[in-house]
């Protein structure tokens, strides 16, 4: 249905293009420009402007004390129990999909003595 040639397909893709559309520019001197090649010139200017040049300026503000100690991630290192596996099966909400295959959470659950092997695989071949 996406592909039909519909009045809503259209609708759509004309409030696409007025919301990306740039209809005016300042200058530098504020003049607005609203032709198309004015308005190419004045980015193209201000772009070779700026090209190559840095205006770095000093942080005001100390980056150790807004992230603070660093944590200890080593338990991100460690592979992923069976238990850990099973209760994340077990807690995953019944009527949501977790991919594009179309199976959804419930099946997961119902199938699970049939395929918890094949995902501890899984899990495992993650960490080697």
């Amino acid at each position: 249905m996406g592909d039909e040639n519909s009045k809503f397909f259209h609708s759509i893709a004309t409030v696409r293009h007025r919301r990306n559309l740039i209809t005016s520019l300042n200058s530098p001197s504020g003049v607005p420009v609203y032709d198309h090649n004015s308005k190419a010139e004045l980015i193209w200017s201000n772009f070779k402007d700026r090209l190559g040049s840095s205006s770095y300026q000093n942080m005001l503000f100390d980056l150790d004390s807004l992230f603070g100690q660093p944590y200890d991630l080593s338990s991100l290192e460690v592979p992923f129990s069976n238990q850990e596996i099973d209760e994340v099966v077990k807690n995953l909400p019944p009527d949501k999909s977790p991919g594009p295959d179309g199976f959804n959470n419930d099946f997961l659950k119902k199938c699970w003595f049939l395929i918890k092997h094949d995902f501890y695989n899984l899990c495992s071949a993650f960490f080697f």
